[in-house]
C-alpha cells in the first residue's frame, strides 16, 4: 500500500480501529444517558399523577 512504508499502513490502521471503539463505546454511553433521562423523566411523570 504504502511501498517502503509498512508501518505507515499499521498506524492508518490503528487509527482506524480506535475511533470506531471510540465510536462505539460514545454510542453505548449515550444510549445509557438517554435511557437513564428516560427513566427519571417517567419517574417525574408519576410524581405528577
Amino acid at each position: 500500500l504504502f511501498g517502503e512504508e509498512p508501518y505507515v499502513s499499521y498506524f492508518v490502521l490503528f487509527l482506524c480501529c480506535f475511533s470506531f471503539g471510540a465510536g462505539l463505546l460514545g454510542s453505548l454511553v449515550y444510549i445509557r444517558m438517554l435511557g437513564n433521562s428516560v427513566d427519571s423523566m417517567a419517574d417525574g411523570a408519576k410524581g405528577l399523577i
